[in-house]
């Protein structure tokens, strides 16, 4: 959790626009409370802290997420320093394919790498990830945003009540606060902007293979949302998710 407001607490996903959420919340929100700004599951929250708010989060698309997750992790030179599997030979860092194999596969990663990057999921979560066969984020967004039983097993309540479809965040938004949102907050903040090595599009980085494998580990979850650019703006459990 990361923000508050008489209405409403955030679950904090990385890398899905949560603290561009927390600013807004924090400056337009009625009766705004900060919060550690922090990336702990939600079934941490105390019935005293959660109140009568809904609980509410963003979701981003897989294959967006992956792209965010790697150039992230490239302006962190510490990770690259410390995980031999980022930064080979102490030569180029890794590949987005080579890097992307290891997140939807946790069997081609060597044993701790992707502790490095995601330091929000505790080693038990990782463990059930390669058990279960299933990509980073469908493991990430199952544990921070539902019961323990949804990352052990797949099988669980969900905790966030409202979902907020991250490409379409500032209507989400607007929807939410009843209010438009304000300047300071409407120009783009992500990756690309701060990556001048990113590209502006997506699909560059992904062929045949990415695609086939972030299907394969993390279809079915993105099959329950829906998270293009012109799905709904915000959804509820009863809505779109199982």
């Amino acid at each position: 959790m990361s923000a508050r407001t008489d209405r409403y607490l955030l679950g904090a996903v990385p890398k899905s626009g949560t603290t561009a959420v927390r600013e807004i919340l924090l400056t337009q929100g009625r009766n705004p409370d900060a919060l550690p700004s922090t990336h702990g599951p939600l079934s941490r929250v105390s019935p005293r802290d959660l109140g009568d708010r809904q609980r509410i989060a963003c979701i981003r698309d897989p294959p967006g997420w992956y792209v965010s997750l790697y150039f992230h992790t490239l302006r962190h030179s510490e990770l690259l320093r410390r995980s031999p599997w980022l930064h080979p030979n102490e030569g180029p860092p890794l590949s987005f394919r080579d890097f992307l194999r290891g997140a939807t596969d946790p069997r081609r990663a060597p044993d701790g790498a992707l502790a490095w990057i995601c330091t929000w999921l505790p080693k038990e979560v990782i463990e059930a990830q390669e058990i279960r066969q299933v990509g980073l984020w469908t493991i990430t967004v199952q544990y921070l945003l539902g019961e323990p039983s949804l990352w052990r097993s797949g099988e669980g309540a969900w905790l966030a009540e409202i979902f907020i479809n991250t490409a379409r965040l500032l209507p989400a938004l607007e929807r939410l606060l009843g209010e438009p949102i304000q300047g300071q907050f409407l120009a783009p903040r992500n990756t690309r902007a701060q990556s001048p090595e990113a590209p502006l599009d997506d699909s560059v980085l992904y062929g045949p293979d990415e695609l086939r494998w972030a299907e394969q580990a993390d279809g079915v979850l993105q099959e329950a949302f829906d998270l293009s650019p012109f799905g709904a703006t915000t959804w509820t459990l009863k809505e779109r998710a199982p």
